[in-house]
Parts: structure tokens; C-alpha cells; sequence
């Protein structure tokens, strides 16, 4: 009975119709709920609520009186006859009462007024969990940032609806929502335990608040929620300080300048703190050269890591007598905060770890002592073989022989690896195989090699086959009579079967002797069997006696059994004592079973009965067997429904049968079906007897066995629980989740929900639609839109909507009335609105220079103030401002675009800044606003490469453009700034194509300004002239490198063709002609290097399209050909002059030829060219042989009245035209004073 005593008010009602009600509350205002129900476990005090209305009542267990049972106990100035009057009270308890039954108030004035309550086993609990304690505790500080938070309640508790929510205490913001249903929060049993998404900030003060409903207790009493906003409330507390310190090392093994340090050492090293592996290795170096011995990575299987220590195995052994020293790489090791280990330097000697390795080791290890000692005798036939060595040795290859000294046959080999040979440092300790004999002499031999010591070096071995040499001993002598060490039966042994043998194992090998083996009746010392030791019923093998007594035993008979003495002996012909089990309690005494049992167990009645109807379909199946039985695993009862379909099958092992005694009660892991004819098989040998007798088995598929047919379904389904439950506060998208009593189907109807304020009807949603979805009992409502912010709905469900697998229809749902059914109110909208989606996206490149940028937000907005900022990466200059308002961005719905008036720039990287609370939603929830200064984050992105070749959009003279000045400038204006390449512009005749001028893009005749190109010519055009320009592809680029296509005017009417203006006067047609050239024709003894001049009639105009070809007269062979618009040849006046590039060969005629169209004068006539091939015509001459002239080149040098003159005399060589292939004679004269010398 519960310790509290509820205050009960009872109104009579009127003298008409007093029928009394329940009230909590003595204004009579509280019904109790629910209804006129009472608890068993709790005690009552009942007030009268009217004192005018005098009507007694009475509460009782029969219709009508006084209790028919002392449990209903009234105490207080209450009575039975007088009930309660005036302000009288009385306690009614019960105690121990059964409930199966209703009870009764009712009025003693009016017998026919009589009414029943409901009496519940237990209170319901109504007391929501609270929370005893949390972890971090208030204010607590220096709390790690991956903390987990422990919430302990007072009473068991379950996930409910809604989370948990951490906030930076400095501004309230919300740093991580967790909703109790997460995989993150572990509940176990009254303690929930919640794991953060990511880990807090380093010395930040949170709070953590827990939605109200969040969890609740096992009866669905909600929690209240947990506010921390308040200073010094709930759950407040600060993350500890970033950890800002290295690691360093403490100590290190070796330790600095070890010596004699093993050569496999591992090396340890152990921090001020718990490393884990980090970027980098160790390394191991020769301390004598500094070389690099071994270097392992710290993330390898070698290096080990427990909390600060490391300990790092070699790859292959050091070198003996060698010193090393030890390296670490800076940020190889690294704490848990991730603070790198600042690295081990030990090159310095006397720092770090250094250390030299022990010197080698090339003794091998000998046999110091060993037991059996040489010539023991009297040894144990079990004796272990002992071996001490002179230092510690490991085993190698090869074995341990013994063998017998008489004549050398071996008796056991055991290999130096195998189990019985254990090595402890410097002792070989050797475990026999089996036994040795009796009074027997033995000697042990060690192979060379079976052990070596730790540098390898090997045992020699141990030869003991010459007397008194190393290990030789003899066995003690058997005198030890045999004795029994084991009986089957055991002593005392009951249920024994009666053809059993007898068994008797000895403490070693036996022998028959003379004897005989005695079975007596226990009950009266009777001998029932004789059994002679040499007889055929007895069989012995080594140790082991087995006797088949020829006769079998009698059942439920009680036996001991004697052996005489002498009836059996060891192999050295010690006699066994024998067996006397007379005695109670001694030696082989048992009992053999009763007769057994071999009828199997049948079924003598089952529940429910053949071709049973109208059963419960939770109803258990029930089994009566002939005798008690048990159940076999992995035998199986089966429920098949008529046409054979099965229903379930259940492992008669399970917890889903119950077996006592004889009756086995099945209880089905689920309801039947209603309405269905059903049928019971069980397992062959699914039960079976004591003795083991298996049960044959239920077939019930015919008309036999076990048949019934299930209740009608005629309940409707019912609502048992729906979320959000009454009055909650919800999510705009949050689910309505209904669970009905059974499963139930969609029938015909809709869901509807309901704006409370005004009755309106927001959503109508059809059951069969998609937004419904059914799983068994549970039907699940996803509204098509989310609902309205801070809105309270009420859901009707109409009739039929839904129906249960019969088609038992769901009566509906009305929540029209104040706190009844599914009413809630959705929360307010605090949501800010974020940003989902951008164009173009992050990190975007080849972003069209005229592109837009969309900006796609959470929900719908609208442009308050503020700017919108476009920078350049990576110097932040300021491209766009952008006022939100402004016409260049447009906000509809959700989206904001921003179209800049002007396009951005080739190949240029930008980002987008934007103010807060330049936008906000329809509830005024402001844009925190973006920051994409930093890589990887907000809108970044970086137009396309200028991939557009310049090209002429404008050009003077224009086409076909008539008396144009012979001294021109020609212009380009093109489509962007360009800049000169390489390549030329070159002007053309048009009639003729000749060339007439080239010019160099990049010469000074060139100029260039953004998109306007200049060009001067190097000398005036011929008058009356038609002309075009062309201009070499690549002579220009625009700044991104993109080269001009090129000009190509040899087509009419295209690019740049024009006129020359007319001369005045009559023009000139004449063609330049020469006059005067040198040498003269057919002159000799022209210098190799001489100039070659040509007089004309005019001054002639050089062109680009010719050549001055020299040739051997002899054979016309070309000896020199040069451009005449090279270096070489220059026009002064109406003379051009030509210096050759190398000199001609000697004593060589040549003549010379000049192309037609070479030379132009000024009116575009052209000088028709020089052949000279003819003898006696144009320019032709002989060279002289220059070793018949002499050079001097004479150079005077004089310093302090003493002077040096050089004299350099050359003589060019004959037979051939290198003027730098000379022999020279040189010749000092020193002049000082008047004296002189030669």
C-alpha cells in the first residue's frame, strides 16, 4: 500500500438522482481522473462536498450492504449506516482485496441507487522525471572540449520529443542541437548520456538547455525541460584552455654514453606526457661517420606507443663495439592536442642518446653442472634431466639422447625445440617422454649445436658413451607393489546398467597372477560370481584390467565386488594387496538401474479441444502427457492455418514453452488470426520421457489431433497514443504520429487539420495519399507543405479513415474542444535565413565575364539595407558595392540575384562579402550575412581566361581609299590593347605584288598605345600607286598573350588597300637605269675586299624582292648572294654602295648580277636588273693575289722616357679568301736615348 492518502471529495448529488461523483479538489471542480476509478495500492480520505444533501453511502464489494470481506476497511467518524455527514470523514483501505470483481457506492436511503467503480491494481504514475545531478557539474571549469554531458533523473527515463541545445554563454548563440533521438544520446536506464557533434571551443563558458518532453519516464510523465540562461542554473561550464605545450622527452634508454649496450636494444623513450605517432621517423646513426645505420617511420609496427612511452625495436641487429646516436624528427611524436614534438637532436656529442654497443661475442657456452650427476644411481624412473651452462643459451638445432648403457640402443630423442626442453637463462631443463626402466644404466649425449648462446654461438655438444664421462646415472629398483588408481563403476555408483564390465585401473603395468575376481549380492554378502584372473572374461592391457562378468547383473540389485590378493603382479613381480569392498563405502560397490522404461509418452488431453470454436485468439495450447516429460532442442511445435500455410513455428526449447510435469502449456509468440481454422503438428521425439522415450508426435492435418477455429474480430481499432501529444509545442515540419491499437489499412477519409483560432481548415489530407504512411499499428502523417510558424491546429480524423485487418472501422477523431485529442501549437518562427545554394558555386572557374550571381536562400526574404561587396583575391581591392535596395540585385521568394552593370574582368578571382540584416524573412529574422575573405568558404570563384584573339576594327587609309600622301602614317585600331610580338607589316603593289616596304613591328617605326597601332614609314610610297598592307600573323598579342591573326589584303576589296596621290606634271615612267658603276667592266687587279658602287639616273628606292649575286666567271658558280635590303647594301643619294660581307677569292674573275624589280624609284618604276653573265657587258672585274701587297699596322707606345713601337706586317696567303688565315712578321725597336737596337 502506498504511504499516501489521497483527499477524495464526494458529492451526492440530488435526492432524485444521487448517484455520487469523485472529486480531487474540495471545490468540487476537479473530477478525479480517470473517472470513479480508485487504486488499490493507496489509501483514501473521503470529505463530504454538499453538508445540505444528507445522504449517507456506502462502498462495498457486493450490490448491495456491508463488505462481504474484512479487506475493505472504513476508519474515521464514518460509518456503514451513517456514511459521511456533515464535515465527518473516513480513510477507506484495501488490502490483499481481489479485484476480479466490481465495487459498489451507493446511497443507504435509496437501495435502487447503486453504483459501480473501477478498482486498479496500482497508481498511475503521474510525477514527471527530474534531474538528481549532472556531470559537468555547475560552473565547473576546465572541462575538456569532447566532453560527454551526464544527465542522471530520478526514475528510469526514455528519448521523448525534442533535444538537446548547447550555447556560448558570452552571446547566447546556438553552437550544437541534438535531438534525444539521435544515435548521440545513450540512455541507460535513469541516466542519459549525450556525445557531442564536434568538439567545443578552447575557454568558452556554455550552457546547455534540454527541450521540455525531451525524454520521459516509462508511464509517458514528461520532463520539464532544463533552462540554464539563468547565471548559477542548470547546467553551465567552461572548456579548458588549449593545450599549447610540447612534449619533451624525460628520459631515454640507453642512457646518454651507454656502453656495453646490447645489440637488438630497443630504445625507449618517455615523454612528459601521452604521444601518439605523428609526420616523421626515428633514425639511427654511426657516430664515427655520421651514416645513416637505420631509419624508422613512427607510424611503424616497430615503434610501440603506451600513453608517454616509446619504445622503437631495431629492424636488424647494431654492429658490436660500435657507437651510435639517435635522431627524432620534429613533429614524429605529437600530444593529444596535436602540439608536435619540437624533435631530437644527438649529433653534438654528450647530448641525446648516444651509446656504444657491447664488443662481440665469440665464446661458446659449456655445460657447468648437471643432475643426475656422473654415476648417480638410485635415480626416479621420472627424473628430469638438468643442464647449466655458463651463460644464457637459446636452442638451435639438434637434440637430447638417451640411451640404454648396456648396449647403446637409444630409448628417447627429444628435439632441443620441442615442449619438454625448458630454457631459463643458463639452465636447460629436459621433461622425459615416458618413464625410463627399472635398475637400469644410462648415459645422455647433447648434439654439437643443439643450444647456442645469444650471439649464435653454438654448444659444442655432450658425447657421455665412454664410462665416466659426462651424464651417467642408473634408475632406482622397482619395489613398489601395484595398487588399483581408478574403479568403473565408481564407488557408490547407482543406475548402473546390468551388462556393464568392470574396470580397474593400477598405479603401473600388470600381470595375471593366480586368483579370482568375486561379485556378492550387497543386501546379504551372497557370491553370485567367481571370475578367474586367467580366464577369457578378464582382459588386461598395461595398467588397465577390464572384466566381463559372463553373467548379467540383476536389476535394481545393490553389488561390491573382491579381488584376491596375488591375482595380479607388476612386471618386476610385485603382487598386488588386493580388494576387500565388503566394507560400506570401499572399494568398488554400485547399484544397477531399474528395469528400464521403453514406453514412449502420449497425449491424454489437449486445450483447446478438437474442432474447438470461438477461441481467444491469444489463447495458450495446452498438452497432457501420460507420464512427466521434457523438451528436446531443436524440435519444433508448428501452427498451420487451413489451406497449410505455416503460421509460426516455435523451438519447444524456447521461453514459449512451459513444461511441468506432465503438462506442457505453448504459449504462441503471436495472436492467431481471427476467424481461422488452425491445426497443431509437433516434432517426432519433441518430448521425451525420463528413460529417455521419445514422444511419437502430432500430426493434426487431418480431422485428428489438435483443430480449432479463432474468435470473430468485432473490435474496432482505438487510438492508444499519438504524437505530439496534447497541447505540445511542435515544429512547422514535424510529423503526426498515430498508434492504434492493432494494425490497421487506410479506409476512406481524411485528416484534418484545423486552425484553433478561427475553426478554419488549413489542411484537408486524403488517407490513401501519399502523405500518409501505414506501418502495423502506427500511421504516420507527413503534411504535403510545413505548417504555419506559432500557429495552434487541432487534427479531426474522420470515421472509416481507417479499419483494422477485419475491416472493424476506426470510430474517428474529434480534438474540436479545448484539451481534448491532437491539438498543439507550432513554434514561432526564430529561424534566421541561410544561405543553400550559390551560383556559381564555390571555388567555380571559367565564370562568364557578364554572369549573374544567385544567391539561394533558406526561405523567403526581403532587402532591408546594406551593401554587397565583390573583391579581388588575393588584395581585397574593392571591384562592386552593391546596395541591397539598389536595381542591381532583385530578391524574389528565397532568391537574391545580383546582375553588376558592367562585366568583370578576364581570368580574375573574386569573392562576395555581404552586411548583416541586409536581408531578413517574413518574421523579421535577420541575415547574419557572409564572409568569403577566407579560401574554401562563401561565394569564391574566378571568371574565364581571355581566350579572344584581337582582330582590326578600324584602319586608315581606309579601303580603297584614292590620293593617299606617299608619306602616310598607316593606323590599326583594334578590338583590345595589344602589344608588339614579332613579325612585320609589309606594303605591296598591288599589280605585281612586289614589296614595296618591310617594316618591323618592332622597330621605332612602330607605335603602340592600348588598341591603337601607328605606323611610319621608313621612306615615302611611289606616287599613283595602287597598294595593300599585310601584316604577319603573331606580330601583335593582346595582354593575355592571344595573337593577332594576321592581315592578308591580297584580296580585292579586302583589308587595306588604297592609291597613292598623282605626281604633278605628267608622270613618271621612266624606269631608272645606272651610269657609272666600279670597278669598271672588265677591270684588274681588284682588291678581295673592295666595295662594289653602282651610279643611277635617279634615286632608287630599294625593294624587298631582290638579290646582288656574284659568280665565278669561269663557271657561273654563285660565290656571294645577299638581300638587298640587308646591311650590306646602302643607297646614298642616286649611288648604292655594296660592301661585301667576305672577301672574294684571288685571282678570280666574277661578274655580278642585280634582280629585276631589286631597285624602284620613287614613282613605283622599276629598275629592270643587271646581267653581267655576258663577256664585255655589265659589271665584270679580275682580283689581284694579295700576297704581292703588304699591311702595316705600326702602334708607338711610350712611359717614362722609354717607348715601344710595333710594327705588324701581313702578308695575305694565295689560294684562298680567309682574311684571318695570315703569316706575320713581328719586329721590336727600342729607342732610348740615341741608342737603338734591331
Amino acid at each position: 500500500m502506498s504511504d499516501t492518502s489521497y483527499n477524495i471529495y464526494v458529492s451526492a448529488g440530488s435526492f432524485d438522482s444521487p448517484f455520487f461523483e469523485f472529486y480531487i479538489d474540495a471545490s468540487g471542480t476537479q473530477e478525479l481522473t480517470p473517472a470513479n476509478t480508485l487504486y488499490l495500492d493507496t489509501s483514501y480520505i473521503f470529505h463530504r462536498l454538499d453538508d445540505n444533501t444528507s445522504h449517507p453511502f456506502y462502498i462495498s464489494d457486493v450490490s448491495y450492504g456491508e463488505p462481504s470481506t474484512q479487506n475493505i476497511t472504513l476508519s474515521g467518524d464514518g460509518s456503514y449506516n451513517d456514511g459521511i455527514i456533515g464535515s465527518e470523514t473516513f480513510t477507506l483501505e484495501f488490502t490483499g482485496l481481489d479485484v476480479s470483481g466490481p465495487l459498489y457506492y451507493y446511497c443507504t436511503n435509496h437501495s435502487s441507487m447503486v453504483n459501480a467503480f473501477s478498482l486498479v491494481l496500482n497508481t498511475p504514475d503521474i510525477v514527471a522525471p527530474t534531474i538528481t545531478s549532472i556531470s559537468p557539474t555547475l560552473n565547473a571549469t576546465d572541462i575538456f572540449t569532447n566532453t560527454t554531458l551526464d544527465f542522471f533523473f530520478n526514475e528510469t527515463v526514455v528519448d521523448g520529443s525534442g533535444g538537446i541545445i548547447i550555447y556560448d554563454a558570452s552571446d547566447n548563440t546556438i553552437i550544437q542541437t541534438i535531438d534525444g533521438s539521435d544515435p548521440q544520446v545513450n540512455i541507460f536506464d535513469n541516466q542519459v548520456s549525450v556525445s557531442l557533434s564536434t568538439d567545443l571551443s578552447y575557454s568558452t563558458s556554455f550552457y546547455v538547455n534540454i527541450d521540455a518532453g525531451a525524454f520521459q519516464d516509462s508511464a509517458g510523465n514528461d520532463f520539464a525541460g532544463l533552462d540554464s540562461s539563468t547565471l548559477d542554473t542548470g547546467m553551465r561550464f567552461t572548456t579548458e584552455t588549449p593545450d599549447i605545450v610540447a612534449p619533451t622527452i624525460t628520459s631515454i634508454s640507453p642512457t646518454l654514453n651507454a656502453t656495453d649496450i646490447f645489440t637488438n636494444t630497443t630504445l625507449d623513450f618517455f615523454f612528459s606526457e601521452t604521444v601518439v605517432d605523428g609526420s616523421g621517423g626515428i633514425t639511427i646513426y654511426d657516430a664515427s661517420d655520421n651514416t645513416i645505420i637505420q631509419t624508422i617511420d613512427g607510424s611503424d609496427p616497430q615503434v610501440s606507443i603506451f600513453d608517454n612511452q616509446v619504445s622503437v625495436s631495431l629492424s636488424t641487429d647494431l654492429s658490436y663495439s660500435t657507437s651510435f646516436y639517435v635522431n627524432i624528427d620534429a613533429g614524429a611524436f605529437q600530444d593529444s592536442a596535436g602540439n608536435d614534438f619540437a624533435g631530437l637532436d644527438s649529433s653534438t656529442p654528450d647530448t641525446g642518446m648516444r651509446f656504444t654497443t657491447e664488443p662481440p661475442d665469440i665464446v661458446a657456452p659449456t655445460i657447468t653442472s648437471f643432475s643426475p650427476t656422473l654415476n648417480a644411481t638410485d635415480i626416479l624412473t621420472n627424473t628430469n634431466l638438468d643442464f647449466f651452462f655458463s651463460e644464457t643459451v637459446v636452442d638451435g638445432s639438434g637434440g637430447i639422447t638417451i640411451y640404454d648403457a648396456s648396449d647403446n640402443t637409444i630409448i628417447q630423442t627429444i628435439d632441443g625445440s620441442d615442449p619438454q626442453v625448458n630454457i631459463f637463462d643458463n639452465q636447460v631443463s629436459v621433461s622425459l617422454s615416458t618413464d625410463l626402466s627399472y635398475n637400469t644404466s644410462f648415459y645422455v649425449n647433447i648434439d654439437a649445436g643443439a643450444f647456442q648462446d645469444r650471439a649464435g654461438n653454438d654448444f659444442a655438444g655432450l658425447d657421455s658413451s665412454i664410462p665416466d664421462t659426462g651424464m651417467r646415472f642408473t634408475t632406482e629398483i622397482d619395489s613398489t607393489i601395484p595398487f588399483i588408481t581408478d574403479i568403473l563403476p565408481i564407488l557408490n555408483a547407482i543406475d548402473v546398467s546390468a551388462n556393464t564390465n568392470l574396470e580397474f585401473t593400477f598405479s603401473e603395468d600388470v600381470v595375471e597372477s593366480s586368483g579370482n575376481i568375486l561379485i556378492y549380492d550387497a543386501s546379504d554378502n551372497t557370491l553370485l560370481q567367481t571370475i578367474d584372473v586367467s580366464s577369457s572374461d578378464v582382459t588386461i592391457s598395461g595398467s588397465q584390467v577390464t572384466v566381463d562378468p559372463p553373467i548379467d547383473l540383476s536389476y535394481s540389485t545393490s553389488f561390491y565386488v573382491n579381488i584376491d590378493a596375488s591375482a595380479f603382479q607388476d612386471l618386476r613381480g610385485n603382487a598386488f594387496g588386493g580388494l576387500d569392498s565388503s566394507g560400506s563405502d570401499t572399494g568398488m560397490r554400485f547399484t544397477v538401474q531399474e528395469e528400464p522404461d521403453i514406453i514412449a509418452p502420449t497425449v491424454t488431453s489437449i486445450l483447446p479441444i478438437l474442432n474447438a470454436t470461438d477461441i481467444s485468439i491469444n489463447s495458450n495450447l495446452e498438452f497432457l502427457f501420460s507420464e512427466d516429460v521434457s523438451g528436446v532442442v531443436d524440435k519444433n511445435i508448428f501452427i498451420y492455418d487451413a489451406s497449410d500455410t505455416l503460421l509460426q513455428t516455435i523451438d519447444v526449447s524456447s521461453a514459449n514453452v512451459t513444461i511441468s510435469g506432465s503438462q506442457v502449456v505453448i504459449n504462441p509468440s503471436t495472436d492467431f488470426p481471427f476467424n481461422t481454422l488452425l491445426y497443431v503438428n509437433i516434432d517426432t521425439g519433441a518430448f521425451q520421457d525420463g528413460a529417455g522415450n521419445d514422444f511419437a508426435g502430432l500430426d493434426s492435418s487431418s480431422n485428428t489431433g489438435m483443430r480449432f477455429t479463432t474468435e470473430l474480430d468485432v473490435t474496432f481499432p482505438t487510438l492508444v497514443r499519438f504524437l505530439p501529444r496534447l497541447n505540445r509545442i511542435i515544429p512547422i515540419n514535424a510529423n503526426l504520429v498515430f498508434t492504434f491499437s492493432e494494425d490497421v489499412v487506410d479506409g476512406s477519409g481524411n485528416i484534418m487539420l484545423y486552425r484553433s483560432s478561427d475553426d478554419s481548415l488549413m489542411h484537408a489530407i486524403d488517407v490513401s495519399s501519399s502523405s500518409v504512411t501505414i506501418e502495423n499499428r502506427q500511421v504516420t502523417v507527413n503534411p504535403s507543405i510545413d505548417l504555419s510558424y506559432n500557429t495552434s491546429f487541432y487534427v479531426n480524423i474522420d470515421a472509416g479513415a481507417f479499419q483494422d485487418l477485419r475491416g472493424n472501422q476506426f470510430s474517428g477523431l474529434i480534438s474540436s474542444s479545448p484539451d481534448t485529442g491532437m491539438r498543439f501549437t507550432t513554434f514561432p518562427d526564430i529561424t534566421i535565413p541561410v544561405i543553400t545554394s550559390i551560383s556559381p558555386l564555390l571555388n567555380d572557374t571559367n565564370v562568364p565575364l557578364n554572369a549573374s550571381l544567385t544567391i539561394t536562400l533558406s526561405e523567403d526574404v526581403l532587402p532591408i539595407s546594406g551593401n554587397i561587396f565583390i573583391r579581388k583575391i588575393p588584395d581585397n581591392t574593392l571591384i562592386h558595392r552593391f546596395d541591397v535596395t539598389g536595381p542591381y540585385v532583385t530578391t524574389t521568394g528565397n532568391q537574391v540575384v545580383i546582375n553588376p552593370p558592367t562585366d568583370f574582368s578576364y581570368n580574375t578571382s573574386m569573392y562576395v562579402n555581404i552586411d548583416s540584416d541586409t536581408f531578413q524573412d517574413l518574421r523579421g529574422n535577420r541575415f547574419i550575412g557572409l564572409n568569403s575573405s577566407s579560401p574554401n568558404t562563401g561565394i569564391r570563384f574566378t571568371t574565364l581566361p581571355d581566350t579572344t584573339i584581337p582582330t582590326i576594327t578600324s584602319f586608315t587609309p581606309i579601303l580603297n581609299a584614292t590620293d593617299i600622301s606617299v608619306n602616310t602614317n598607316l593606323e590599326f585600331t583594334l578590338s583590345e590593347d595589344v602589344l608588339p610580338v614579332s613579325g612585320n607589316i609589309v606594303i605591296h603593289r598591288s599589280s605585281n605584288n612586289i614589296i614595296i616596304q618591310v617594316i618591323d613591328v618592332t622597330s621605332e617605326n612602330v607605335s603602340v598605345s592600348g588598341t591603337q597601332v601607328v605606323v611610319t614609314l621608313d621612306r615615302d610610297l611611289p606616287y599613283g600607286l595602287p597598294l595593300y598592307v599585310n601584316i604577319d600573323a603573331g606580330a601583335f598579342q593582346d595582354l593575355r598573350g592571344n595573337p593577332f591573326a594576321g592581315l592578308d589584303s591580297a584580296i580585292p576589296e579586302t583589308g587595306i588597300r588604297f592609291t597613292t596621290i598623282e605626281p604633278e606634271g605628267d608622270p613618271d615612267i621612266i624606269q631608272p637605269t645606272i651610269t657609272g658603276i666600279s670597278p669598271v667592266l672588265n677591270a684588274t687587279d681588284v682588291q678581295v675586299n673592295t666595295q662594289l658602287r653602282f651610279a643611277f639616273s635617279e634615286q632608287p628606292i630599294l625593294d624587298v624582292n631582290g638579290n646582288i649575286v656574284i659568280h665565278r666567271s669561269s663557271d657561273n658558280a654563285v660565290i656571294q648572294r645577299f638581300d638587298v635590303t640587308g646591311p650590306n647594301v646602302n643607297i646614298s643619294g642616286k649611288q648604292v654602295v655594296v660592301t661585301l660581307p667576305t672577301y672574294l677569292p684571288p685571282n678570280t674573275s666574277v661578274y655580278v648580277n642585280i634582280g629585276a624589280n631589286a631597285l624602284l624609284d620613287s614613282a613605283g618604276n622599276n629598275f629592270p636588273g643587271l646581267n653581267s653573265s655576258t663577256p664585255n657587258t655589265g659589271m665584270r672585274f679580275t682580283t689581284i693575289d694579295p700576297a704581292t701587297t703588304r699591311q702595316f699596322e705600326i702602334i708607338r707606345f711610350c712611359q717614362d722616357r722609354k717607348c715601344q713601337q710595333t710594327i705588324d706586317y701581313n702578308r695575305l696567303k694565295t689560294g684562298g679568301n680567309d682574311p684571318t688565315v695570315s703569316r706575320a712578321m713581328r719586329f721590336s725597336q727600342y729607342v732610348r736615348g740615341n741608342k737603338a737596337s734591331r
